[in-house]
């Protein structure tokens, strides 16, 4: 079985046989930080083809942000793929992630005195 960032055991995928869709914008997204960990410690091999021109391109990219073209890449396409994900309306979730949610979304509210602040102050516009 992989390891994965830290060394623990990659879960196999999950089959969502038997799964039910939420209309919730951004909910149980993955966090950023460890798709790209999980990405540096992989060791499967992506291949795509690119024109010398795009190439090019992609190499003064990478120059610019100090990185490899590898580094460069896989940064970009991971943002693209975790800003397409965002964007989602709809999320295919299992039994098992559903109950989590709504356990989450059942918790009573935490006081925060710097919201409650912010809500109890008047805006610039109306002072």
């Amino acid at each position: 079985m992989n390891s994965g960032a830290h060394g623990g055991k990659r879960r196999p995928p999950q089959k969502l046989d038997s799964c039910q869709w939420l209309g919730v914008r951004g909910t149980l997204v993955e966090n950023p930080l460890s798709l790209w960990n999980a990405a540096m410690a992989a060791s499967t091999t992506i291949k795509i083809r690119a024109s010398k021109r795009v190439r090019d391109l992609i190499d003064r990219g990478a120059a610019a942000a100090h990185k490899s073209r590898s580094a460069f890449v896989l940064d970009a396409g991971a943002t693209a793929a975790q800003n397409v994900l965002l964007d989602q309306t709809c999320f295919a979730l299992s039994p098992t992630q559903i109950a989590e949610f709504e356990r989450i979304m059942n918790e009573p509210l935490s006081d925060n005195q710097g919201v409650s602040d912010l809500f109890a102050s008047r805006a610039p516009w109306e002072r």
